[in-house]
């Protein structure tokens, strides 16, 4: 399980369908459907997480919702519901790679004309702050987090060397024929 999470505008998308067509990998994203209904986000979190499957998240609601729910919703069932806490739980005994997308602040918060979900741009400096704390709790808590940064161009090149190790060292690397 690879996912690639990060604030909006950091390039997410972009490299998860980069990574997605050199490793002919399964594309996924949270489902935005399920946004609002607690219930079906972990049930889908869980069949995800118990499916071995060889895919790569553009996003994973369990640990984005940690920074919009209370931002923008007013809370997280992840941050206090047993179920949902299990899920996090789960990710750590799951063989994952989380990628962190997290450019500087003053390319993310150039947002153009990109449209936002409501909230967003009003809140981005508490959000960015939020996801930077989310992510460097999960690196102090064991997970396997990796940081990147778009605007390095040595960034990509050891986003893909560690990719590689993680595919290797999980038996998801098809070999070369």
């Amino acid at each position: 399980m690879i996912i690639i999470d990060g604030f909006d505008n950091t390039g997410k998308t972009t490299l998860a369908n980069i990574l997605k067509e050199i490793y002919d990998l399964e594309y996924l994203h949270s489902p935005s459907e399920y946004r609002y209904d607690f219930d079906k986000m972990v049930d889908w979190a869980i069949r995800e997480l118990g499916s071995k499957r060889k895919a790569i998240y553009d996003r994973f609601s369990p640990l984005t919702d940690q920074v919009y729910g209370p931002i923008l919703r007013g809370g997280t069932p992840y941050q206090s519901d047993k179920r949902a806490k299990a899920v996090v739980t789960l990710l750590r005994y799951t063989p994952h790679l989380i990628v962190y997308c997290r450019p500087p602040r003053d390319r993310i918060f150039n947002f153009g004309e990109r449209d936002q979900m409501d909230g967003v741009v009003d809140n981005a400096v508490q959000l960015l702050n939020a996801y930077d704390e989310l992510f460097e709790e999960l690196e102090n808590q064991g997970f396997n987090v990796l940081t990147y940064d778009y605007t390095n161009p040595n960034h990509f090149q050891s986003i893909k060397l560690k990719i590689d190790q993680f595919l290797i060292e999980n038996n998801l690397l098809e070999e070369e024929k």
